[in-house]
């Protein structure tokens, strides 16, 4: 079984080492509870945000070479947020609640 799955679905063994790429994640998703994962920023560049999404609401977020966004996100986990908005970087964390 993998550690993990990446965002373009290969899967990475638990004893893989990583370097160059720093993580943070907060909130909490069980697998299979969420609907929809939300990606914002540059997947090929390795400078984005996964945000995961139960019927509309935040649950939690991992941000991959992205800093200073912890406190905004945690600010909108277990609200109900717009998508769209979420999935544009240029929209302040702060304004993607609906």
């Amino acid at each position: 079984m993998p550690a993990a799955v990446l965002a373009d679905g290969s899967e990475v063994p638990a004893d893989t080492v990583v370097v160059g790429v720093g993580m943070e994640y907060i909130g909490y998703h069980h697998p299979g509870s969420y609907d929809e994962v939300v990606y914002r920023g540059d997947l090929d560049e390795r400078e984005f945000c996964a945000l995961w999404l139960a019927g509309g609401v935040l649950q939690a977020s991992m941000n991959v070479n992205v800093w200073d966004v912890v406190s905004a996100a945690t600010a909108v986990i277990g609200r109900p947020v717009d998508a769209a908005k979420l999935a544009d970087p240029d929209v302040p964390l702060a304004d993607v609640a609906s």
